[in-house]
């Protein structure tokens, strides 16, 4: 068995992980000892990781459920099925009654067909993206207020920080290896507030929780 050093694709903090590779498969992973982001240490998601590689039962072909069971189908069959009940939303409750959500893994150029298939087959702008939600918000501001729509520090000044603001996130659920070293800073010392209307995990943790309506 040998260890190749990689990086954990799960979400952008960007921890160091080591593929244990054995005979040309990915058995398992490890953490990177002394990697700058996630210092020797993986969350769940990167753990996890092994789990996407190997192509031990992954779906082949379509399934179809049927009575609480899922049974093999043939690609004419699933594509089948897919567009009969597009058409029956779509003669039930016209265009609003359909949508498609894309994906942030995705190519620009699936997605592009993705809007496509909803504008111009579906007659529907019903179409969404996670960015959307999310992250186009957040570029939007941090680009009016701080010049830039991308992450204004390094994660090692969480570190060094007196005071710790989280607007409207469960650091520790969504980047957890950087909410570890939230709540690390806290232990040390330093206030966390927390802005947020959910009472998150996070939210019970901080010193102040601000409860917005």
């Amino acid at each position: 068995m040998r260890v190749i050093p990689s990086i954990c694709t799960f979400c952008g903090v960007g921890c160091g992980i080591g593929l244990r590779v054995e005979e040309g498969r990915v058995i398992g992973v490890e953490p990177q000892p002394g990697h700058p982001v996630s210092q020797g240490q993986l969350c769940s998601k990167g753990w996890a990781t092994s789990f996407a590689i190997d192509p031990y039962q992954r779906l082949t072909q379509p399934m179809i459920k049927e009575h609480g069971h899922f049974r093999p189908a043939s690609w004419d069959e699933a594509l089948g099925r897919v567009a009969e009940e597009f058409r029956a939303a779509l003669d039930e409750q016209g265009p609003a009654g359909v949508g498609v959500i894309s994906c942030a893994r995705a190519t620009n150029e699936d997605n592009y067909a993705a809007q496509k298939f909803a504008r111009a087959v579906l007659k529907t702008h019903n179409i969404d993206h996670c960015a959307r939600i999310c992250h186009s918000p957040s570029v939007a501001g941090l680009a009016r207020t701080l010049g830039s729509g991308a992450m204004t520090n390094s994660i090692a000044d969480i570190d060094q920080a007196d005071l710790i603001l989280v607007i409207g996130a469960d650091v520790t659920e969504n980047h957890a290896m950087i909410g570890a070293r939230m709540l690390r800073a806290q232990a040390r010392g330093a206030t966390l507030v927390v802005v947020d209307p959910r009472k998150t995990r996070l939210a019970r943790l901080a010193d102040i929780h601000l409860q917005v309506r």
